[in-house]
């Protein structure tokens, strides 16, 4: 199915070997930035927006590709974001020799409803800081820390600072922190957690961290905490923990797991919150962990999947990459062989199958399932199982042509 394609005299813009191309969650649409003698263009569905300078990464919500853009070397020195092809000025300098006075947009990932129907994104100007919502911009603070929505109330949630005093602001409620804020997670519940360094003698000890539950409490200070992960379905949560001496630990309830050397990343539950899965990283080998069953490897791990019947990853040493399935290697290549996609492994519902993307350094990208195999590819987003692991779905480049693919196995 053509999703997309290059228009002639066209390009697809690339930075750091990867294209600005992106698929929707279910592989219907395709938005890329293309360079033509003009300048570069968001393409997006059959649509284009006007040449503009400096366009980043497509980003996909659920109601349409969200692309956002600091374009101050644009005629008119406008900033500008785009939302389902939709352009929105927000700040608009009719003088363009004078640019100091626009604000910057901190980040080029921005920030989604639950309903993906609103934006936010947090904005500087010289020494303030504010969010940035739909367009509009809110209340300038001395600094602006972790804007996201809360996935219960859909109001926008941020930390701020005013003097010497953090603030905790979900919609239109605040809240008096004593502690520096570092990092914002909601449960399913959306009540807040937060990781914060103590404030002693006005100074921020920048040694200590904790996590703090609200009502629960607080959790034991370490050197440092994070990432934090909270169950999508019901109570839980689980983070990484370091101590003074570089040992890791993963919390969860009332349990303490480690010490582990190395990084422990990433650290997800399943969609139905029954299990916690994660992989410990170091030099020597690796371990992934699926609740209480730990697999040593050799080589780094990535690419991990798991749902509530199983899991799968791929390792990859100097000479030798695997897929494993529920602990069983199912695919091995060795030598000049082909490299597995990293980000690129999907796994199906009864968890009895993977799919995985391999690269040829010549021939392209590949995707493999059993016996099947795809032809070749020069890119491939968006790999998926479909109808309880009968079909695969995923979305390609090929030529000058963007596609989505599905196969039926046998």
């Amino acid at each position: 199915m053509l999703l997309g394609e290059l228009p002639p005299d066209y390009t697809l813009v690339v930075s750091n070997g990867l294209p600005y191309l992106a698929f929707a969650e279910d592989v219907s649409q395709v938005a890329f930035v293309a360079k033509g003698k003009n300048g570069p263009v968001l393409i997006a569905n059959g649509r284009q927006t006007d040449p503009y300078l400096g366009l980043r990464y497509p980003v996909f919500s659920g109601t349409g590709a969200v692309l956002f853009d600091t374009v101050e070397k644009n005629p008119g020195g406008k900033i500008a974001y785009l939302v389902n092809m939709t352009l929105t000025e927000f700040f608009d300098k009719k003088r363009t020799d004078d640019l100091s006075t626009l604000p910057d947009i901190d980040t080029i990932q921005p920030h989604f409803s639950p309903d993906g129907k609103h934006v936010a994104v947090k904005i500087i100007k010289g020494n303030s800081e504010a969010v940035l919502l739909d367009g509009k911009a809110g209340t300038w603070y001395d600094k602006v820390v972790s804007p996201s929505f809360n996935p219960r109330t859909s109001n926008v949630a941020f930390f701020a600072k005013r003097g010497v005093q953090w603030l905790m602001i979900d919609g239109v409620d605040q809240r008096k922190l004593d502690y520096e804020p570092s990092y914002l997670q909601f449960d399913y519940q959306g009540k807040p957690i937060i990781l914060g360094r103590p404030i002693v003698g006005g100074n921020t000890s920048y040694d200590k961290e904790f996590a703090d539950f609200g009502e629960s409490g607080r959790g034991p200070l370490y050197k440092s905490v994070g990432p934090l992960v909270t169950n999508p379905v019901g109570p839980g949560f689980a983070y990484v923990a370091e101590d003074s001496e570089g040992r890791k630990y993963v919390l969860h309830g009332d349990r303490r797991d480690g010490p582990y050397g190395g990084f422990v990343f990433p650290l997800r539950f399943t969609e139905d919150g029954k299990h916690l899965f994660y992989a410990v990283i170091s030099h020597e080998e690796s371990r992934f962990i699926f609740d209480d069953h730990s697999y040593r490897e050799r080589g780094l791990i990535s690419g991990l999947v798991a749902n509530a019947n199983g899991f799968a990853y791929a390792t990859v040493t100097e000479k030798q990459a695997r897929i494993v399935l529920n602990g069983r290697e199912v695919a091995s290549f060795t030598g000049d062989g082909p490299i597995p996609s990293a980000d690129s492994i999907a796994l199906s519902s009864d968890a009895l199958k993977v799919a995985y993307v391999v690269e040829y350094p010549k021939k392209g990208m590949q995707v493999r399932c059993d016996e099947f195999a795809s032809p070749f590819y020069a890119r491939i987003n968006g790999l998926q199982f479909r109808n309880n692991g009968s079909d695969l779905v995923f979305g390609a480049a090929k030529g000058r042509k963007f596609v989505k693919v599905t196969v039926t196995l046998t």
